[in-house]
């Protein structure tokens, strides 16, 4: 999964950029943001569905 593959390339020592894009989860009649744990090396996340213009900063950011 993507979070092995994240740990895997920060073992190697990869230092490239990486966002998660995570999703909205429906539970009990609700939208329920589902927190990304960074510890396995991610740079940051969004959730899903996101704005265009949110993600391209995002990237814009990360990419410096």
């Amino acid at each position: 999964n993507g979070m092995d593959i994240c740990r895997d390339l920060r073992k190697d020592e990869i230092t490239t950029p990486i966002l998660f894009l995570a999703e909205l989860m429906f539970e009990d009649g609700k939208w329920i943001k589902k927190e990304v744990d960074l510890e396995f090396g991610a740079t940051d996340y969004l959730h899903t569905p996101f704005d265009p213009i949110k993600f391209l900063a995002k990237i814009k950011t990360l990419l410096g």
